[in-house]
C-alpha cells in the first residue's frame, strides 16, 4: 500500500514539473526547488516522454537556479555513507 501511494505522489509531483509553460509566468524559486528535488525521477520520465524536462528553460533567472540547486542538494544530501 505504501509503495502505491509513493508512486502516486511521485507521479503527481513529476507531472506538475513538466515544461512547456508558454503564456504563463516564468518558473520561480519554489518550482526550481521542486524540480531540483525530484530531478532523478524527472530524468527517468523524460527518457520516455518529450513533454517532461529536467530543467525549466522559461524561468526567472537566479531565484529559479537557487531553488533548483537547493532542491538538488537536499535530495543528494539525504544519502549517507555507511
Amino acid at each position: 500500500m505504501k509503495t502505491k501511494f509513493l508512486i502516486l505522489i511521485l507521479t503527481l509531483l513529476c507531472s506538475s514539473c513538466s515544461g512547456g509553460s508558454a503564456g504563463a509566468e516564468p518558473a520561480g524559486f519554489f518550482i526550481g526547488f521542486l524540480q531540483g528535488f525530484v530531478v532523478f525521477f524527472l530524468w527517468i520520465f523524460s527518457l520516455f516522454s518529450d513533454n517532461i524536462v529536467i530543467y525549466e528553460s522559461f524561468n526567472n533567472g537566479g531565484w529559479y537556479d537557487f531553488g533548483y540547486i537547493l532542491g538538488l542538494s537536499t535530495l543528494v544530501g539525504n544519502y549517507k555513507r555507511k
